[in-house]
């Protein structure tokens, strides 16, 4: 175990230095700064006037602004669009606690953006409540701190993370 913890620090901080000495660049394919989309220079506007937050998230998802909201979450998180969406539509919803509890939604904005996104994607409405408690504590057990790192593991780019992956299988 000990050398499974010391060999996890030592990929973190090899990822830290590749990142801070700019050998992997992705911030053009991210939805933050430098993206010329409508809704990233909506999000900026909003976010310079200190009001992008929960309530603004989830008005628009409930407007229907699904691309606002998208370009939100990226600039929030730091996450490119595409990896954003994975986790946003991922079937369970884990992956979406982690990064809401990353970014300190509380976690009734949690849910709800869970239930929009979901009626978004499939027309449907969650109704379980057996699946609302079920993520409701999978959130409320979720460490801020780990999930910080999950989400900055998610913040790698592409080509990076897919190196990384086949370096771990390969070991």
């Amino acid at each position: 175990v000990l050398g499974v913890l010391c060999a996890s620090r030592a990929v973190d901080a090899l990822d830290d230095a590749m990142n801070d000495a700019g050998l992997v660049n992705d911030r053009d394919s991210k939805g933050g700064p430098g993206n010329s989309n409508e809704p990233s220079k909506l999000v900026d506007r909003i976010a310079e006037e200190g009001e992008l937050d929960e309530h603004f998230l989830v008005t628009a998802l409930r407007q229907g602004e699904v691309a606002l909201f998208e370009a939100a979450m990226c600039k929030m998180t730091e996450l490119r669009p595409t990896i954003f969406r994975r986790i946003l539509f991922e079937s369970g919803g884990e992956a979406l606690a982690l990064l809401c509890r990353a970014i300190d939604l509380d976690v009734e904005t949690f849910l709800t953006v869970y239930e929009l996104s979901r009626k978004a994607k499939d027309g449907e409405k969650i109704t379980l409540s057996e699946e609302r408690i079920k993520l409701r504590n999978l959130y409320e057990s979720a460490n801020r701190d780990d999930a910080e790192k999950v989400l900055k593991r998610w913040r790698r780019s592409a080509e990076y993370l897919h190196a990384l992956n086949k370096v771990d299988g390969d070991g």
